[in-house]
């Protein structure tokens, strides 16, 4: 999966992707407010796009792969990021 590349007023932080999906609403919540809150430096659409493109590559792996009760709630959670995601774009 892609890196994202978030900047912030003293610098920057990379998103790995594949190592941060699947993660906690209240992750998920932290980096959508890191994402606003350094939105006059950042391409927010762009991000937005980068972040929907690896949910949904996590999720179709998950529905792929699993079909255990863990997974449903993790699929589940993944659906509600996109929802997420559908707010942050401008």
């Amino acid at each position: 999966m892609k890196n994202i590349y978030i900047k912030t007023e003293h610098g920057h932080m990379i998103i790995y992707a594949d190592q941060f999906f699947p993660c906690s609403q209240k992750q998920f919540k932290k980096l959508l407010s890191i994402i606003k809150e350094f939105s006059y430096l950042n391409n927010v659409q762009e991000i937005s796009e980068q972040l929907t493109e690896a949910i949904t590559k996590e999720l179709e792996y998950l529905e792929w792969r699993y079909k255990t009760k863990k997974s449903q709630k993790e699929i589940s959670a993944l659906k509600k990021f996109l929802e997420m995601l559908e707010s942050l774009e401008v």
